[in-house]
């Protein structure tokens, strides 16, 4: 077959198309920026932030959670300035500051409410702000891929799929964010607990002493470990246990460990009137335990599903779920005793009351 001329300058051009294809390809000709991901916020630093907010969807965005840094310290500004874990929010900041993406996966905003990232509907909503003023403000919404989140930065309707951040990172619930450890005690450092509730009597637990042997009497005698720990009183009067009746001790302690340990489920108003609690609690600790108050005395209010409680020597309160305080609130005279186990019922092939039996049966013939 013959080449015309025009099948040469055909092949010729080809040839160049070939050429520039390969050109473009090898030199990274505008392939490298869809494909080579970049920080979503160049320069951002992570220790300049002096104020988060988080703001959820739906009728949580009207209450977001408020965290602002004063001085080396971030506080929760929405729930009266209550300790916020740092760990929590150098996680969080942590996930920000590295947020990179190549090509975005929408750039328009019909696009926002496909991935909740638009500006009334959002997974979250966070306001960052740093010393020296200026707000940066980012929609995390749902999944944008494998193990990747749609973000999208305010004023900027490209929406990224980024890994490593998603809206559980950020939290609606203030106490995901507090340092939750309240009090903190160990049961045998107790020695009494008084608790008043409902107008009743008081009720008072109180640790009895051991007796020990006498250093260098030669006794090696363990303290008999059957010995009554604890003595109760209501009112003033012990309750004395019935015939074939003993404290219930494992009901004492539990209700003693109740009491030393208390962990926040979520802030409380300290200045909430506690005049009229619906109870106190009073723990007393021994005297040679160092670097506690030897009295702490908690009110104790109800707050829906939780309670209020607030240690009279700190200055601030705190919402425990109610079932943390059952065997506190619920504590009776009855419940301190321990009645013996019912007799067991009467198997029909047993002698009788009188002890008669019935006569045996003859073998057969």
């Amino acid at each position: 077959m013959m080449l015309t001329r025009l099948h040469k300058i055909l092949i010729g051009l080809l040839a160049v198309q070939l050429l520039l294809v390969f050109v473009f390809v090898v030199g990274g000709g505008g392939g490298s920026s869809s494909t080579v991901e970049k920080p979503l916020l160049a320069g951002f630093d992570a220790a300049k932030v002096t104020r988060i907010q988080v703001f959820g969807p739906g009728v949580d965005a009207a209450r977001p959670v408020d965290l602002v840094k004063k001085g080396a310290e971030w506080t929760l500004a929405s729930g009266y300035d209550f300790p916020v874990e740092p760990k929590h929010v150098e996680d969080l900041l942590g996930a920000i500051g590295k947020m990179a993406a190549a090509s975005p996966v929408g750039t328009k905003a019909a696009r926002h409410r496909q991935y909740k990232v638009a500006d009334d509907e959002f997974e979250r909503r966070l306001v960052i702000g740093v010393e020296g003023g200026g707000d940066t403000t980012v929609y995390v919404g749902g999944n944008a891929g494998p193990r990747r989140t749609a973000v999208r930065l305010g004023g900027d309707d490209r929406v990224y799929a980024v890994t490593g951040l998603s809206a559980s990172a950020a939290g609606t619930d203030p106490g995901a964010w507090i340092k939750a450890e309240y009090t903190k005690g160990a049961t045998d450092d107790v020695a009494a607990v008084t608790i008043v509730h409902d107008g009743k009597p008081p009720i008072e637990l109180k640790r009895l002493a051991v007796d020990k042997p006498d250093a260098g009497s030669g006794s090696d005698t363990a303290p008999d470990p059957l010995a009554p720990k604890w003595a109760a009183s209501i009112g003033g009067a012990p309750v004395e246990p019935g015939p074939n009746e003993k404290l219930d001790a494992d009901t004492i302690e539990q209700a003693v460990g109740a009491v030393v340990n208390f962990n926040a489920s979520a802030p409380g108003d300290p200045k909430r009137d506690a005049s009229r609690p619906a109870a106190t609690i009073t723990v007393v600790r021994k005297a040679d335990k160092i670097g506690a108050s030897p009295t702490t005395t908690f009110d104790v209010i109800a707050d829906g599903e939780r309670y209020w409680l607030k240690a009279r020597d700190l200055p601030r309160a705190i919402l425990v779920e109610k079932s943390r305080l059952t065997s506190v609130m619920e504590l009776t005279r009855d419940k301190l005793i321990k009645k013996p186990p019912p007799p067991a019922p009467k198997q029909p092939d047993e002698p009788g009351p009188g002890g008669d039996e019935l006569p045996p049966v003859p073998p057969p013939p």
